[in-house]
């Protein structure tokens, strides 16, 4: 008989945010109830996902990048080292382009970069475009297009260029520091002159899906630039002998309404015969609104031979999350027929609001959720949203928004079809499917600041299988500072033990504490404790995460606790810090009371009012000191309470 305190399989999952793309934001905010509803429910789909941190990498802040991986490496081309874009003459400035090839070994967090620099102009400019398509075959990346500063000319363009990388030459190359060029060749094709679109590969076939061609500097005056959207599906093959290369049976479709996109996201698809495909979904703009797309598109394998269902498009089915380019794990269940693709952030024109409701912006901000998207076999659809957000790089304390133009780099070593869509059928346990890197990380949902992601995330995907560990009682006191956590099992099978999780109110993501050994498998009452010490004031959740021997695993149910404020105030250290263009702190009164926070300069001169007002006692609240306009150098944030006054230094590099 099933106990109340069995553990049940949540599902776990971090919600992403998403890249601005190509949007000029002009019109007003514009918030209210969506009409439309997110079908669907996560307790009803086949697997679990699990994000985890991967701390202590050493990549760079990237995002909008070319990337593959080859012989366990991972390489990363172009793309931008800075945030979301301005608006104006310099939106794209040339000093944060990518000027380098990364390779990345995720087995040693080993680090290798090579500048394109070293290249003739011509061959290096599209090398640190941004937007570029992509897709690699056998030993070869092949990047086309990518919007950048030409050299030459100084302006702004969208490169009408094929790019043929060498992998395996060119990862040698940037490893041991010899010549760039011997394993880069590059034609000039107006075919290829496209940004924001994807390119994909399906057997021999390249599928460049979308896009356009923008020409000139990225401003909200329309007289600085041309823009002219593909319209197309272009699909070709590339005969290439290792020495010259070259476009060959080129075919294209056009629809001027459905294909008239960009920014979106494609991801490949299995239908229900199992034949392959791709989906397009969401991407910008509608030809009669500045909104996002809702309707998605299936691309069957065999476009190229021009048949009469070539494609399709769902008007039967409005997608409300992530319709900006973002992450992708598509699966598939060949014992249902069914298709899952779950996306990982993405701006998005709704969102959940606080108390869970699905709120419309049509200024289509970055958003936080994950979902996933399912097409099940009879044809209908459905868009499920996952109850946990994406993990702040910066702690509880920092409000992000992560996952836009990120990269997903699947687990090669996993079973998938040949356009890359992973097999359910052959997940057992818990399993690594592949990382999360790169992308803008956005400090707000609209008009706020931003900086290019260099974190690595692990992403696990698990079987909807109960774990037989039945827990009686889970239970926690505060002593202080500290918290005694203790839980009873009435039986164990197969327990290796319980990981201790823990997250702050003000957090999306668990943090493991420590970990406590089971006994295997006994049908005797057992009794555990665990000690959390020095915890911060306010309101902490703890959970039990049990595992076991196979790498199974199950979370338990929840228990709440609330530290109170030791003394009058807590004041964290602003993070990140040196810094540019922000920090942010958070300030935690132990009494309601009025508090100002100024920002002072190195001869006592205030140069920013923070806040002005009262603050709830017991209740953390985060601060962003944005130093725009200021010079660099080291400043001093203090805060002038009613029984306090305190400072913290901070130092402003640009």
């Amino acid at each position: 008989m099933d106990s109340p305190f069995r553990f049940s399989r949540t599902r776990l999952t971090f919600l992403f945010s998403a890249l601005l793309g190509w949007i000029v934001w002009l019109a007003p905010d514009v918030h209210g109830q969506a009409n439309a509803n997110v079908t669907g429910s996560t307790d009803a789909l086949p697997f679990t996902l699990e994000i985890v941190d991967v701390p202590g990498t050493s990549l760079p802040g990237l995002h909008s990048f070319a990337h593959a991986q080859y012989d366990g490496k991972w390489i990363f081309v172009g793309g931008r080292t800075d945030g979301r874009h301005s608006f104006g003459t310099n939106a794209f400035p040339p000093d944060m382009a990518n000027e380098d090839i990364w390779v990345f070994d995720p087995a040693t967090w080993q680090t290798w970069s090579a500048p394109v620099t070293s290249l003739p102009d011509a061959l290096a400019d599209p090398l640190r475009s941004t937007n570029m398509q992509f897709a690699r075959s056998g030993d070869y990346l092949y990047l086309a297009g990518g919007y950048g500063i030409d050299a030459a000319t100084g302006d702004y363009v969208t490169f009408p260029t094929l790019t043929a990388l060498h992998l395996p030459g060119l990862i040698d190359a940037v490893m041991n520091g010899t010549a760039l060029d011997p394993h880069i060749r590059q034609i000039t094709d107006a075919r290829m002159q496209v940004t924001g679109g994807e390119m994909r590969l399906i057997g021999s076939w390249f599928f460049l899906v979308f896009g356009h061609d923008f020409e000139g500097a990225y401003s909200p005056d329309p007289g600085a630039f041309t823009q002219t959207y593909t319209e197309q599906l272009r699909m070709f093959q590339i005969a290439d002998d290792g020495v010259t290369f070259s476009i060959t049976n080129y075919v294209t479709i056009d629809d001027t309404d459905a294909f008239h996109r960009r920014d979106l996201t494609v991801a490949p698809v299995v239908f229900p015969d199992e034949t392959l495909g791709l989906g397009a979904y969401a991407g910008v703009f509608q030809k009669t609104a500045d909104l996002p797309f809702l309707n998605p598109i299936y691309i069957r394998e065999d476009a190229h031979l021009l048949p009469p269902d070539a494609y399709t498009v769902d008007t039967a089915f409005d997608q409300m999350m992530s319709q900006y380019t973002c992450p992708t794990l598509p699966v598939f269940d060949p014992a249902t027929g069914d298709m899952y693709t779950t996306f990982f952030g993405g701006i998005g024109q709704y969102f959940l609001d606080d108390a869970g409701a699905l709120v419309e912006d049509t200024n289509v901000p970055f958003i936080d959720e994950v979902t996933t998207f399912t097409r099940a076999a009879d044809g209908t659809s459905s868009e499920a949203i996952w109850p946990f957000r994406m993990p702040a790089p910066f702690g509880s304390a920092v409000t992000t928004f992560l996952g836009a133009n990120m990269a997903f780099l699947p687990n090669e070593s996993l079973a998938y079809y040949d356009n890359g869509v992973l097999r359910l059928d052959a997940i057992t346990g818990r399993t690594l499917v592949g990382h999360l890197y790169g992308g803008i990380l956005a400090f707000g949902r609209n008009f706020s600041g931003s900086m290019a992601n260099n974190n690595v995330y692990e992403v696990y995907l698990d079987l909807n299988t109960p774990l037989p560990v039945e827990l009686a009682t889970f239970d926690a006191v505060v002593d202080g500072r500290n918290a005694l956590l203790t839980w009873t099992t009435a039986s164990e099978t197969n327990n290796a033990g319980f990981y201790v999780e823990r997250r702050g109110s003000a957090e999306e993501t668990w943090q493991s504490l420590g970990f406590v050994e089971g006994r295997g498998s006994t049908s005797e009452t057992t009794h555990y404790g665990y000690r959390a010490e020095d915890l911060t004031p306010g309101r902490h959740t703890f959970r039990l995460r049990q595992i076991d021997f196979d790498g199974s695993f199950a979370f338990g149910p929840e228990v709440e606790v609330y530290v109170e404020v030791p003394g009058a105030f807590v004041f964290s250290e602003p993070y990140p810090n040196p810094f540019n263009p922000q920090t942010r702190f958070t300030l935690t009164t132990a009494r309601t009371e009025r508090v100002r926070l100024e920002v002072v300069d190195v001869l006592g001169r205030r140069v920013r009012v923070l806040y002005d007002g009262e603050l709830r006692g017991g209740a953390p609240e985060t601060f962003t000191f944005e130093a725009a306009g200021l010079p660099s150098g080291p400043y001093q944030i203090r805060a002038l309470g009613e029984t306090f006054v305190a400072a913290r230094s901070v130092m402003l590099l640009k």
